[in-house]
Parts: C-alpha cells; sequence; structure tokens
C-alpha cells in the first residue's frame, strides 16, 4: 500500500475514533431519548415481517460462531491477513472488550430491560 493510501486510511480512522466519541459523549449527556420507547414498540410490532427474519440473519453474522470461521477462511484466501494473523486474533477480543467497556461508561439502558444499550454491537464483535 503506497504512503497517500495509508494516510487516507489513517484521517478516516481518525475521523471515526472522533465520532465515535463525540456521540458516546452526546448519549452519556441525554441518557435516554423521549422517542426511543415509541420506536422500539414500532420496532417490536414489525416481528415476523421478512424484514425483520433478515435483521435476525445479520444480526446473527455478528456473532462468535460466524465470525471465527471468517476468520479462517480469510487466513485461508489472503497471504497478506497470514502474515498479521496475530493483529487479527488480537483486535476480535480487544474490538469486543472496547465495546462493554465503552457499554458501562456511557451507561445509557435500551428502552426496556436492564441491559446497557449503546454502543451497539453491531460495530465491532458481538460475542454474545
Amino acid at each position: 500500500m503506497d504512503v497517500s493510501a495509508v494516510a487516507r486510511w489513517r484521517v478516516v480512522c481518525l475521523l471515526m475514533l472522533g465520532a465515535f466519541l463525540g456521540l458516546s459523549g452526546v448519549v452519556y449527556a441525554v441518557g435516554l431519548l423521549p422517542g426511543d420507547v415509541a420506536v422500539h414498540g414500532e420496532i417490536l410490532e414489525a416481528r415476523g415481517t421478512l424484514a425483520h427474519a433478515a435483521a435476525r440473519w445479520f444480526d446473527y453474522g455478528g456473532k462468535w460462531v460466524v465470525l471465527g470461521p471468517a476468520m479462517l477462511a480469510v487466513f485461508a484466501w489472503s497471504p497478506i491477513a497470514r502474515r498479521h494473523w496475530w493483529l487479527w486474533c488480537a483486535l476480535m477480543p480487544v474490538g469486543g472488550a472496547i465495546e462493554q467497556l465503552f457499554k458501562f461508561l456511557v451507561g445509557r439502558p435500551r428502552p426496556r430491560g436492564v441491559h446497557w444499550g449503546f454502543p451497539s454491537g453491531h460495530g465491532g464483535p458481538a460475542w454474545a
């Protein structure tokens, strides 16, 4: 990868990190929004639809039983990934740990239930 491509990726990653940290600060300051319960109710009413079934399948793709074999397939296919295997293997659990840490720090509850709702596991590996 050339130097300019690396610089572009670095800028994109830093912008995304800044957006995540900024959004985390907003969610920490505001907490549960008034419309969250209503939107959650609308989503629950959509259960049984094709869109809901597709969303559940996509959600399953972020779990360890899919991510682990997918990572092994990437190793088998890509010599570059095999060269950096240690980085892949470290980022998988570290990403999940950072997600859980931010959930604890932000402390934003789900519209219903006792679990924390932000950030979503969909931004990184979901180990549940």
